[in-house]
């Protein structure tokens, strides 16, 4: 079962925030989740100023590991093919829904995605789902 992102930090033209499936919502799916999240960096920025971007990023939500409730795993993936179009990826599980949605209101991942994430990205695609 695919759900639509939660409280999940979109740009502000973005229409999933809090949209789940009505099984989602009857308590359905209470599996595992994953958050896998894609983002291109602005287009103003060097290609130095993109790696020292990518290297915050990674060492700024890889350092959540252990700080927020029910994150199991996560992992940023900075280094990719020439045939990409995205610059980085994040890919996260969560024990449940609710810690998913924990995480997005996490004053800890606040902090990474207001001050390093937002800043410096342009496009953000994300896909959450059950495991």
């Amino acid at each position: 079962m695919v759900l639509f992102c939660i409280l999940c930090l979109c740009y502000d033209t973005c229409q999933c925030r809090e949209k789940i499936t009505g099984a989602a919502l009857a308590g359905e799916g209470t599996g595992m989740v994953r958050h896998i999240i894609l983002w291109q960096l602005k287009d103003a920025l060097s290609e130095e100023e993109k790696e020292r971007v990518r290297a915050k990023i990674k060492e700024g939500l890889e350092g959540l590991q252990g700080k927020i409730p029910g994150l199991v795993s996560i992992h940023v993936q900075t280094e990719r093919l020439p045939s990409s179009n995205a610059d980085l990826m994040l890919d996260c599980s969560f024990t449940d829904e609710a810690a998913l949605k924990g995480y997005s209101v996490h004053p800890a991942h606040l902090a990474v995605a207001n001050g390093v994430v937002r800043p410096n990205t342009k496009t953000r695609t994300c896909i959450d789902y059950a495991e």
